[in-house]
């Protein structure tokens, strides 16, 4: 019977919930023993807590160190990675005998690739695999965005990880990096493979019930602001923007809420009005999968206007294709590029408030707009299951690969 660890040191984001619940259950219901490695603090995140109660305490569990937070420059990045592979080294070391695996699954491998690539892997002769999430090398040559600090180094480095013998394989859940990476490396190219990346939002209620739940009237348009919620969700941009809309606009920012958004909370006379009017709640605290799917099928649009610095990927677009919800999404980077692809939403000047009303109010008027959005999401997301993403993934394992 083959052992597997998971190694994902954060709960805040989309690793635990849905990557590695949906690759547990499948390796469970496949006889494989699963450990999983995480730090105390994502012990005691909610999302640990409902991971658990969906695998019915399935999965055993070891504790690794926590690991700094540095800076955004780019030493302290570096720092970070060193400080990350470090860890993960102590703790995989510290495992006992008899919990050592056949191989490690690494969800976060953007993490520590660079110090995996410079100290050697931290898992010694045991094979792993790994997911990447944010790898933008190739984007300047699809017209996406910038390829993000030093394209060339980080492609060698992503080559030499590759090369290496107890590396199984790579997981990306951009499409379009193996392909890139194939015209360029074909003798590495068996090692990068795609899994789609799998934002499913099971709805269990009709609109009308889970309106009825938030307390959301039929006529109101419900904008819907989820998952962390910091100043790269651009949430300022979409309030100054109700000033500007004749619509009745109901706003939820549900999911954690940052510093910086809970300041501009409290300190806002927009936001005071707003919520003085019922046009804004706010649920600041992790939502579990009922509560998701509530917000998800009472929604009529999902706010995805970043702003112009945060060019990188965001899970909340496939889970509002899989409810059928369109996105209000900024132009210009991989989530602009992305709805414009496959037709999930509008794109819009996000830091335009007058255009971002002038959208909402295009897409409020316009019932067969958003219809035809949100069967070209369904379609979208079709590709993006729980099945497709654990049967792409588990052709990284040395046990399953073809």
């Amino acid at each position: 019977m083959m052992e597997s660890l998971s190694v994902e040191p954060d709960a805040r984001g989309h690793q635990f919930i849905p990557y590695l619940l949906f690759l547990a259950r499948r390796l469970l219901a496949n006889g494989v023993e699963l450990r999983l490695m995480t730090t105390q603090s994502a012990l005691e995140h909610p999302a640990y807590q409902m991971l658990q109660q969906q695998l019915s305490g399935c999965m055993a569990v070891s504790v690794m160190p926590e690991i700094r937070n540095r800076g955004g420059r780019l030493l302290g990045l570096l720092q970070r990675q060193f400080d990350y592979h470090r860890a993960v080294s102590a703790g995989f070391n510290a495992l006992p005998e008899n919990a050592r695996p056949d191989h490690v699954i690494v969800l976060s491998m953007d993490g520590m690739d660079r110090a995996t690539v410079l100290r050697g892997s931290p898992f010694g002769r045991t094979s792993f695999s790994g997911l990447f999430v944010h790898l933008k090398i190739h984007w300047q040559s699809l017209g996406v965005a910038p390829s993000g600090r030093f394209p060339k180094v980080q492609e060698f480095l992503l080559e030499r990880l590759l090369r290496k013998k107890t590396v199984s394989a790579m997981a990306t859940i951009d499409g379009s990096l193996p392909k890139w990476w194939q015209a360029r490396h074909s003798d590495t190219a068996e090692k990068l493979r795609y899994v789609p990346d799998p934002g499913q939002v099971r709805l269990l209620e009709s609109k009308q019930q889970a309106r009825a739940a938030l307390g959301i009237a039929p006529t109101q348009f419900f904008v819907l602001v989820y998952g962390e919620i910091s100043s790269k969700k651009n949430v300022a941009a979409l309030l100054a923007a109700t000033e500007h809309c004749k619509q009745d606009l109901h706003i939820i920012l549900a999911g954690t809420i940052n510093a910086d958004i809970k300041h501009l909370l409290t300190s806002s006379t927009t936001v005071s009005a707003l919520i003085e009017a019922g046009k804004l709640r706010i649920f600041g605290n992790y939502a579990d999968l009922h509560f998701e799917q509530r917000l998800f099928a009472a929604a009529d649009l999902a706010w995805l206007g970043y702003e112009k610095a945060a060019t990188g990927q965001s899970a909340v677009l496939a889970q509002a294709a899989s409810a059928g919800v369109p996105v209000l999404a900024r132009q210009g980077g991989w989530i602009g590029w992305m709805t414009q692809q496959h037709r999930l939403g509008e794109c819009v000047d996000a830091e335009d408030p007058r255009a971002v009303a002038a959208a909402i109010t295009k897409l409020h008027c316009n019932d067969d707009l958003m219809e035809a959005y949100r069967k070209a999401g369904l379609q979208f997301a079709k590709a993006r299951s729980e099945i497709a993403f654990t049967d792409a993934f588990l052709g990284c394992l040395p046990e399953f690969r073809a």
